[in-house]
């Protein structure tokens, strides 16, 4: 966590394989969340979009903080259109038919664990 809070993005990410091996199942969006975060403090909008699809692609529960990451990444960018997709997202997730999703539309914030 704290390279996440240094925004140190490549250096969550080395770690990350060793962190979900001795965590286990039960810590899994916290982790994915802590490397977001990484990405979010280095306004790497592009990493974080990058992190996001490797979360849903692997199952990874999502929850607000997820989100709110990805709002945070986009905004330190200076992306604010790309920060209001994401709360757009959030608010109004593409299941329910919202708008274009920045995601691709595989994102759901309601996923059950």
């Amino acid at each position: 966590n704290v390279l996440a809070a240094r925004g140190d993005a490549r250096g969550a990410r080395a770690l990350f394989p060793e962190a979900a091996e001795a965590l286990g199942e039960t810590s899994q969006t916290f982790l994915w969340n802590t490397v977001l975060k990484a990405h979010a403090k280095a306004g790497d909008s592009a990493g974080a979009r990058d992190w996001f699809e490797g979360m849903v692609e692997n199952g990874i529960r999502l929850n607000s903080k997820t989100h709110g990451k990805l709002v945070e990444s986009a905004a330190n960018a200076g992306q604010f259109s790309e920060a209001e997709r994401w709360i757009a997202e959030v608010a109004f997730p593409p299941s329910m038919g919202a708008a274009s999703s920045t995601s691709g539309g595989s994102s759901s914030s309601s996923r059950s664990p």
